[in-house]
């Protein structure tokens, strides 16, 4: 199967769908990433990187400063998780950013290629919510089966039920859906498979300030938008993850920055962090240890849904409502 997923570059224009907010302040003086790339209509560089059978939607996010956390009260579980300070950062470089997760399809053709196993197929299945804040691990609970039949809602709670399953067609991960249940080393492996095939882009993941800073897009409230126009969030998640840029994007043309899944970030948390953290650009705490997550999932509240909202755990955690999405830079850079 390896012949016919040679690497190539495939440009194109890409549509973008309506921007639920207002327009970003696009600075259009930055060269494409990659040649060829298209200008959409919100005035940002647009590429498609073919690799394979495998197609990345990625838009060219340009260099700017946002005020990263948030001075909101009420939050929850999620004011420990160091939104404070509020501070300025700076993102010097522009960079190129998923449109939306990475998908069931296309970590599929990564499996099928490589023969992975993820860790939660290797042994001690994916951490699921068991309700009234319990969570517990599950044999034979994967990205090939993430078991949303067997979340219930209470009346109050989503719930897991062994003995109980509820039937629904959008049950299945189908292929359009985001992929879960993978670890912040499945990722990075995923990764590693696609930077071996060359080409003028080098993935990673986002560092948490890019991914705020995508997310946000040029605006300074909590959500890019109205919650219900822009993400799958426990309102309206029904249970379980829906297929990507079903949602208005944001104005950068980016779905699914907030709700649907949680997504893996690069770099690593620290405890007082955004309190010493450097102005521009960001890359985690040096001696942390956990990878941070951001964005929100179905299974999330408004509170939580917001786009200064972080989280974090070991590098093996796996969760049905966790994934990811890429980023690319020039190989040069």
């Amino acid at each position: 199967m390896k012949g016919w997923l040679s690497a190539e570059l495939c440009l194109g224009l890409i549509v973008l769908g309506t921007i639920a907010c207002s327009k970003p302040q696009v600075q259009t003086k930055d060269p494409p990433i990659v040649q060829g790339a298209t200008q959409a209509a919100s005035g940002l560089w647009e590429a498609k990187l073919k690799i394979g059978p495998s197609t990345f939607e990625m838009v060219q996010v340009p260099p700017g400063t946002f005020q990263m956390g948030t001075n909101a009260t009420g939050i929850g579980w999620i004011e420990k998780n160091g939104i404070r300070p509020v501070h300025s950062v700076m993102i010097t470089h522009p960079f190129l950013m998923q449109k939306h997760p990475v998908t069931v399809a296309q970590f599929k053709v990564f499996v099928e290629e490589t023969g992975y196993k993820t860790e939660a197929e290797q042994g001690g299945g994916t951490k699921i919510y068991l309700g009234k804040d319990k969570w517990e691990y599950r044999e034979k609970v994967n990205w090939r089966n993430p078991s949303y039949e067997h979340e219930l809602y209470d009346g109050f709670d989503w719930v897991y039920r062994d003995d109980l399953s509820r039937l629904d067609a959008y049950l299945t991960q189908v292929d359009s859906c985001p992929v879960v249940c993978v670890s912040w080393n499945d990722a990075q492996a995923f990764i590693r498979w696609l930077n071996a095939k060359g080409g003028p882009v080098a993935f990673r993941l986002p560092t948490e300030a890019e991914y705020e800073y995508a997310c946000r897009a040029g605006t300074t409230g909590e959500t890019y938008g109205p919650l219900d126009d822009v993400a799958w969030y426990v309102d309206n998640g029904l249970g379980y993850t829906h297929p990507v840029a079903q949602k208005q994007p944001n104005a950068f043309g980016l779905y699914d920055m907030l709700g649907n899944v949680w997504q893996w970030c690069e770099d690593k948390y620290g405890k007082d962090y955004y309190a010493n953290s450097p102005s521009q650009d960001p890359q985690g705490a040096g001696d942390g240890v956990k990878p941070l997550q951001r964005g929100s999932s179905w299974m999330n509240g408004k509170r939580t849904a917001r786009a200064a909202a972080r989280d974090w755990d070991d590098s093996t955690f796996r969760r049905t409502d966790l994934g990811f999405r890429l980023v690319a830079v020039a190989r040069t850079q």
